[in-house]
Parts: C-alpha cells; structure tokens; sequence
C-alpha cells in the first residue's frame, strides 16, 4: 500500500520535507497494520488530549471563577509603645461610605481577623483599658485583598482623682424673728 502526501493530510499526518515518506514506515509493518490505521491512532490520540486539555481548561477556569470573590479582610496587632500586645481590645471596623461597623476583639496575642468586608474605605478604632483610643481612617480595602492594620496604642495618662467639695450656700441672713410676748416689743421687732 502507497501512501501519498494528499492522503497523509487527510489523516492528520504531513510529511516533511527533512524526514522520509511515510511509505518507507509502512512497508515494514505487518500486513494487519496499514498506514490507516496508524494515522487514525494518531489522529485519536490527538484528539483525546485535546479533549483532555479543552476539559482541564475548563475545570481550572470554573474553579478561577469561584476562587474570586468581591470581598476582602482585615487583620492586625494592637500593641503597646513597648511592644507588648494588647489582649482584649475593642476593635470598630466602619465602612465609611455604608456606616456599617463590624466588631471584633483581640485574642490573648493582640491578633485579631475581620473576614469577609465589603470592598472601600474603613475606619479603625481600637479602645482598651490603660489606653489612649486609638484611631485609623482612609483605609482603603480593595476585592480579595487581604489589609494589616497594626495599631500602637499610647498608655492612657493616670487620672486625678478629686473629691468633689460640698458647695456652701451663701444666703442672707433671714430677719431675726420676733417672739416677744408683750405688744410693746413685738412692734419693735416689726420694724
């Protein structure tokens, strides 16, 4: 069986120019063998992986699509000037253009994590006991981004204590009453 160029095409094979005819390869080859046949296993075989590459292509995107998402997180230290951590500080989250405001605490480390907040601009107040309020505005938190926020809280001066003093009433003196008992004091008294 000959093999020409025009039927080689056909079936997904192009000799070139640098490598002999494929006849030379088929004569070789057992008489249940023909060149059909090995052109279409070639041919199958391409078109399995391009199968298997379209289909690959197809999971990796769809799983891109999921692994997408239109929010962002928060996380950060709160820590003191020495830099100690600060455990069981307050921490308001405001979402300045919704006035949306997410709550969370630090843990033992000072650590804490917002999830899951809406792309914008956030402001960050943190309030601890022995502290100063610390706050952070014009943070900008842009989809599936991840923002640190570390805050450095300033200690808080003492506070005076001062008894607060009783205000004296400074009155006037009420006009001595009259009890006398004859009418000639008691006219006396009256005027």
């Amino acid at each position: 069986m000959h093999v020409t160029r025009q039927s080689a095409s056909l079936v997904g094979i192009v000799p070139d120019e640098d490598y002999p005819p494929i006849s030379k390869f088929t004569e070789s080859l057992p008489n249940s063998i023909s060149a059909t046949s090995i052109g279409e296993r070639v041919s199958m075989s391409q078109s399995c992986k391009r199968c298997f590459v379209a289909l690959l292509a197809g999971v990796v995107s769809i799983g891109l699509g999921y692994a997408q998402t239109d929010t962002g997180s928060i996380s950060g230290y709160i820590k003191d000037p020495s830099g100690a951590v600060v455990p069981k500080a307050a921490i308001d989250l405001k979402n300045e253009g919704t006035s949306e405001v997410h709550k969370q605490v630090t843990n033992d480390a000072g650590y804490y994590a917002v999830p899951n907040l809406p792309p914008g601009l956030y402001t960050m107040t943190v309030e601890a006991s022995g502290f100063r309020r610390f706050e952070s505005s014009h943070n900008r938190l842009d989809s599936n981004t991840a923002l640190s926020l570390n805050a450095d809280c300033k200690s808080a001066p003492a506070r005076r204590r001062f008894r607060s003093a009783r205000r004296l009433r400074y009155c006037k003196p009420s006009p001595p009453r009259c009890r006398a008992k004859s009418a000639e004091t008691r006219s006396t008294c009256r005027s």
